[in-house]
């Protein structure tokens, strides 16, 4: 079932309750403490809810039926000193329902194990405390803790297979984590619900108890991304589709709870980012009132404090053939991933790969087919094999010294006598040819129509069509062989492309990598240069249950060439591209930001 319709167990509880004597309370022991009946189990009335989000400026989506469905709940219960005391386990939530009010609050009856109901009963506090951590569509994930260890054992950093916790129908969600409304710098998580007696009616052979209900807002693990083409675009562009994407950078590792990292980021608030402290008026993470917030702590989350060499282990790196990859209106999930600010860069933030198939939009109709060619800022289609290409090349290599024009051939259509009668003409761009090579090479293909977007390696070439061509240099009308000249010219022209190499787009395709922003432009300082600074915290990661929606208006100039089956990620910062990136930012129920794009 979906959490509303949890609601539909609002009406059991209410029985149980209704059930209830007032002579059936239990009994005053000495001490003031109750006596619980051997045996006796307890019920509660846990009330689940998405975490939502109320700003003013900022809208909803539901999410997918599939992203919002509950087949089972495991509440897991720790002492007043956050130490493991067991669990409790619903399953089976799977029933039908027509509801369309997914943010109803809804509620659940959970058992409650006998040594747990005595801590809360017979403690000499009638106000002991104990608190409650709740799972959705557990899957596979199973906390490594033995009762008595503390809360941050259950919490720990986890590795399960995505496509468990963002499986269909079957998506992981736990409580969310957030601070609660507070004054001075007192810091209080409300990740862990606190609970007392009163949360827990006694059930024994001989009376039940009612109890009052405990509400916790749940949240899913995974973020959601989608990548969308612009409706509209300019008449008098360049003409590219986009062909599919992916994810790259992606955590291998979670909490599975959210985490504020303590002295990570928590107890950092009122010393480095004093604009993030939540009884300020500037607090755009944390929002006590809908039960949400948005940042979080990962397991790499400061590896390496301020920038790093190379993509940590914990990341996933993207590969074009990954048939997990997206269609251009497909979604795909990933763990939450974000960092200190310092560390706002490609081999550490969760980036969105797009593969374009891309023209330039001097191109004409007949030129946007096949592969292309980038050299000196200029492009050059396959049409008429390259010609115009070849002669550039060509020219570049003669320069003033005439390295290829200082050399003659045979032709008797030459205007050049020499003292043997032979007709002779210089070389020109008509004796070369531009070659693509790639028989031999590793394919690259894309997604899971194995779509051929590239070759690895492949080799570029422009040299002699003939390569046993006779070669002349002629002197005072003196016609003379150098048998060295043909090997010469097409070394020369090698030398000058290796300087200076072309970029080839085998069929156009290409790629761009955009970094994914956290918060707007509105909730997070700009970046104008240089180091990022503490203000700059939170411009890119990525966080659970947040929804981010890239749309791509519109692509001026071409990407990265498709040579590796991989994209390897550089320490660029995350601001520092080479096209705009323009973002607009919509909150909903999976937390949506809405990223504009141009490319």
């Amino acid at each position: 079932m979906t959490i509303r319709s949890l609601l539909l167990a609002a009406s059991v509880a209410a029985l149980l309750a209704g059930c209830a004597k007032e002579d059936d309370s239990p009994q005053e022991g000495a001490g003031g403490t109750t006596t619980v009946p051997a045996g006796a189990t307890g019920t509660m009335n846990v009330s689940l809810k998405y975490a939502i989000e109320t700003r003013a400026d900022q809208e909803y989506d539901d999410g997918e039926e599939s992203e919002s469905r509950a087949q089972d709940l495991t509440i897991y219960f720790f002492d007043d000193n956050k130490n493991y005391l067991g669990s409790s386990y619903v399953s089976d939530l799977s029933q039908e329902d027509d509801s369309k009010d997914y943010n109803v609050t809804s509620t659940i009856t959970v058992d409650v194990p006998t040594n747990i109901v005595q801590t809360l009963y017979e403690s000499s506090d009638k106000e002991a405390t104990m608190y409650v951590v709740a799972v959705l569509n557990k899957g596979t994930f199973t906390p490594q803790i033995k009762a008595g260890e503390n809360y941050n054992v259950f919490n720990a950093a986890c590795q399960i297979a995505l496509a468990d916790a963002a499986k269909t129908d079957n998506f992981m969600m736990t409580s969310s984590n957030y601070l609660k409304d507070i004054s001075g710098t007192q810091q209080t998580e409300m990740a862990l619900t606190p609970i007392t007696n009163k949360n827990v009616g006694l059930k024994s052979d001989d009376q039940t108890t009612s109890s009052d209900p405990v509400t916790i807002a749940v949240e899913r693990v995974v973020a959601k991304v989608t990548v969308q083409d612009t409706e509209t675009r300019p008449t008098d562009g360049a003409t590219w589709t986009i062909l599919g994407w992916g994810l790259n950078v992606t955590n291998k590792t979670f909490y599975p709870v959210k985490n504020f990292g303590g002295d990570q980021f928590l107890d950092l608030l009122a010393s480095k980012y004093k604009n993030w402290q939540p009884n300020t008026s500037n607090k755009p993470w944390n929002n006590p009132t809908d039960m949400r917030s948005h940042w979080a702590v990962d397991p790499n989350y400061a590896a390496g404090q301020a920038t790093i060499t190379d993509m940590p282990n914990d990341f996933n790196e993207f590969s074009f053939s990954d048939p997990s990859s997206a269609e251009v209106k497909g979604a795909l999930y990933c763990f939450e991933n974000t960092t200190v600010e310092t560390m706002q860069q490609r081999n550490a933030t969760t980036s969105a790969v797009i593969v374009a198939q891309f023209y330039p939009k001097d191109f004409k109709e007949a030129d946007k087919a096949g592969s292309w060619i980038k050299w000196n800022d200029a492009a050059y289609s396959k049409e008429n094999d390259y010609a115009t290409f070849v002669e550039k090349v060509v020219e570049d290599v003669d320069g003033d010294n005439q390295v290829i024009t200082k050399y003659y051939k045979l032709d008797t259509n030459g205007t050049t006598t020499g003292n043997d009668g032979k007709k002779y003409s210089p070389l020109s761009e008509e004796d070369f040819i531009c070659t693509y090579t790639t028989e031999g090479k590793e394919k690259i293909t894309f997604g899971k129509k194995n779509t051929t977007i590239g070759y690895k390696d492949a080799e570029l070439q422009v040299a002699l069509k003939d390569s046993e061509i006779k070669l002349y240099t002629i002197t005072d009308d003196q016609a003379s062989e150098d048998t060295s000249a043909p090997a010469k010219i097409n070394e020369a022209i090698k030398k000058a492309l290796t300087d200076n190499p072309p970029t080839v787009y085998y069929n156009g395709y290409c790629y761009y990598v955009v970094p994914i922003r956290h918060f707007a432009k509105s909730e997070v300082a700009d970046y104008t240069g240089g180091e990022y600074q503490p203000n700059h915290l939170g411009r890119y990661g990525i966080v659970r249950n947040n929804y981010y929606q890239i749309t791509i208006n519109d692509i001026t100039q071409p990407g990265e060439p498709i040579t590796d089956p991989t994209v390897e990620p550089s320490t660029d910062k995350d601001d520092e591209t080479n096209y705009w990136i323009n973002v607009s930012i919509k909150v909903l129920s999976w937390k949506i930001r809405t990223q504009d794009v141009i490319l």
